[in-house]
């Protein structure tokens, strides 16, 4: 907004999110050097209050009436990395192969591409719109000779960018990562699988909390997208406020997206380590900060529910369908036992 004014002005005009690791609810973070760790162990109703006040002070800036925004993700364990299912587990021992497949720029023969060609096939079978570009595609791989291999070098394009977010949104593993606006979201998807946990089980489910301002600097400097399906394409994800996040540009793979070890970048450190313009820089370590990390036992999950039921969070509400009713359905039993 304010990109064209000199960085005093610009440090003048930004609210200040979290750059120094405030307390939130009574809990102060721990720096973990990309990201601010709030561990909130079995306290629920901090927990949850953290994101349905709306005077938490996650969202409090030094500004009047401007609010921080952020994009929230949910994971059943907090100790899981932000990567991307299609990529997931490249990062594990045993699949250096296909890793420095990805490294080469080859990354379009992993099954990525295949499982995305046979999604779509399956969505022209129900007569949904395709992409001129993904039918060129389809019919590409079909030709023995590769005679459009152009456009197996180039996927995914701009406009295949939401066909492949409605495909992962159905369990297809692509390079996409599934966020929501909706916090309260995004803690029913990191607990609905949590069963009954042990007494000395000390697993957490975590809640990521990216500041919208923080992604906004960030495609100023290096790529990093936000895809959104419409409605009419999926109700689901109209329920869901959801949105999709891309790091990884088209099949050429930046070294950015390594660490030091050689494996794949998670998108807290590809936030945090990528170089910035020196004025976004000063911005983000003076007002904006870090991703957040909240975590909350899998003993207090339980609790955590009952304050998702009494706001009606549930499949019947963020999936409204049949498929959500049977979900809904067999998650009800199970909590029952």
């Amino acid at each position: 907004m304010y990109k064209e004014l000199p960085i005093e002005m610009r440090l003048k005009f930004e609210p200040t999110i979290n750059s120094n690791g405030k307390t939130i609810q009574g809990v102060s973070p721990v720096d973990k050097t990309t990201y601010w760790l709030y561990d909130f162990g079995e306290d629920c109703d901090c927990f949850f209050e953290c994101f349905n006040n709306p005077f938490s002070e996650l969202y409090q800036t030094d500004i009047l009436n401007m609010p921080a925004k952020y994009v929230f993700r949910g994971h059943k364990f907090a100790e899981w990395d932000l990567l991307p299912s299609a990529f997931r587990n490249l990062n594990l021992e045993g699949n250096e192969n296909e890793l420095n497949v990805l490294k080469s720029g080859n990354g379009h023969v992993l099954p990525e591409l295949k499982d995305f060609v046979n999604f779509i096939k399956g969505l022209n079978g129900l007569g949904y719109k395709i992409e001129e570009e993904t039918f060129k595609l389809i019919n590409s791989l079909e030709d023995e000779n590769f005679i459009s291999s152009r456009l197996i070098n180039d996927f995914p394009k701009e406009s295949q960018l939401k066909e492949l977010a409605l495909a992962q949104h159905y369990g297809v593993p692509t390079r996409l990562l599934d966020f929501t606006f909706n916090p309260n979201v995004a803690m029913f998807f990191a607990g609905e699988s949590v069963k009954h946990p042990k007494k000395f089980d000390d697993s957490k489910i975590g809640i990521w909390a990216i500041p919208e301002r923080l992604i906004d600097l960030s495609r100023e400097d290096f790529f990093i997208d936000r895809i959104f399906v419409q409605g009419y394409q999926n109700q689901n994800m109209i329920a869901q406020k959801g949105l999709f996040i891309n790091y990884f540009y088209g099949r050429a793979i930046d070294d950015s997206l390594f660490d030091v070890s050689g494996k794949i970048t998670s998108l807290d450190k590809y936030l945090y380590q990528n170089k910035r313009r020196a004025d976004n820089q000063l911005l983000v370590d003076k007002k904006i900060g870090k991703p957040c990390l909240f975590t909350l036992s899998h003993r207090a999950v339980w609790q955590l529910f009952q304050r998702l039921e009494n706001m009606d969070i549930n499949w019947y509400t963020i999936q409204p369908d049949l498929e959500g009713i049977k979900k809904e359905v067999e998650r009800r039993r199970v909590v029952r036992k």
